[in-house]
């Protein structure tokens, strides 16, 4: 079998392509937040769907809704924000690309083949786990919290307690609720790497698994909008990537 020579680089040169890698990214990073600015008023729309459907469907007061905001320039920011985070959302597999090609050049071709499934996969989980997070995590925790909505009695007088919500904290609390899942879909992709270096063994990975369990959660409690819904609803699907890369690294 030949042998495949690898072309060496000096250290200037390396520095110059990560140089370009980085240009690169940051230009599609600020071309994709321009692009978003158009469209933040829909995707606002967008992620507003979970809250404003837990509204209609509890809305038994017949009293007016509506988002506000408490700061002259909170509407404002709150759309920029959108914007830039919508930004790294749709540059992320572009990033994801110029990392693996300036690691390319240095790998060997079975090392290739190892390490491009490894890099859509990573793409692939991210936004599997955005996708879970507002599809079933979003709605139930919306209904939740829309429950402590009511009627309080005031000298014989029912007022009602009602939501109104900032438009800045709900996409604050959004965003963490979405990045949050996105980031830890990636433990497989870690644990998997892990393994093939040589650090972690599935023995090793049974061994802790107790411990794993109690720090998922905690980790979840951290990384997740400060309430039990959003934290357990993390900390669960955790456990179960952490079950699922105990076998894959018995496959691998």
């Amino acid at each position: 079998m030949k042998e495949e020579i690898l072309q060496e680089s000096t250290l200037e040169e390396h520095i110059k392509e990560l140089k370009n890698r980085i240009i690169k990214c940051v230009v599609a990073l600020i071309a994709f937040c321009c692009i978003a600015m158009f469209y933040a008023n829909d995707v606002y729309d967008f992620l507003a769907d979970p809250l404003l459907k837990a509204i209609t469907q509890h809305d038994d007061h017949n009293i007016q809704r509506k988002l506000i905001f408490t700061g002259l320039t909170e509407g404002f920011m709150t759309y920029m924000k959108l914007s830039f985070f919508l930004g790294i959302g749709l540059s992320f597999p572009y990033i994801i690309f110029q990392f693996y090609m300036f690691l390319s050049p240095g790998l060997y071709s079975n090392e290739k083949k190892v390490i491009l499934p490894f890099v859509l996969s990573s793409v692939f989980l991210f936004f599997l786990g955005i996708c879970m997070a507002y599809f079933f995590v979003a709605p139930v925790a919306c209904k939740f919290f829309i429950g402590f909505e009511g009627l309080i009695n005031y000298h014989n007088k029912e007022i009602p307690v009602v939501l109104e919500a900032r438009i800045s904290e709900y996409l604050s609390t959004m965003i963490q609720l979405l990045l949050s899942f996105g980031i830890v879909f990636q433990l497989p992709i870690v644990i998997l790497m892990l393994s093939k270096l040589g650090i972690l063994s599935a023995d090793t990975l049974k061994k802790y698994r107790r411990h794993a369990i109690i720090l998922n959660f905690i980790l979840a409690a951290i990384i997740t909008p400060p309430d039990v819904i959003s934290q357990i609803s993390l900390a669960i699907p955790m456990v179960l990537l952490y079950e699922l890369s105990i076998l894959l690294v018995k496959k691998g």
